[in-house]
């Protein structure tokens, strides 16, 4: 996924909000990013992180320290357990 238009297509997808979160843009909850292939579609989030750090450990998932879940600003996501995910969202 590293591919220079890959990073180009990415780029293009956000804004700059004055609060360092880069907010995807959508009206959904969660933005949507096309990998290339046909259905290899991912939380826009996740494809910030893997663009950032290379891979998302298996039994991780991507969560927005930020709280803006439309932001794909690789400095405000962490990848944490599940359960961890589900307590901070629950606090």
């Amino acid at each position: 996924m590293r591919g220079q238009d890959v990073l180009t297509r990415f780029q293009d997808r956000f804004t700059e909000t004055g609060t360092g979160c880069l907010e995807w843009k959508t009206t959904r909850r969660y933005g949507e990013f096309s990998t290339g292939g046909a259905g290899q579609k991912m939380g826009a989030h996740q494809a910030a992180y893997l663009l950032a750090n290379a891979e998302i450990p298996a039994d991780k998932e991507i969560d927005h320290l930020c709280r803006n879940t439309r932001c794909v600003n690789p400095d405000h996501l962490e990848a944490i357990y599940h359960k961890a995910n589900m307590r901070r969202a629950a606090g």
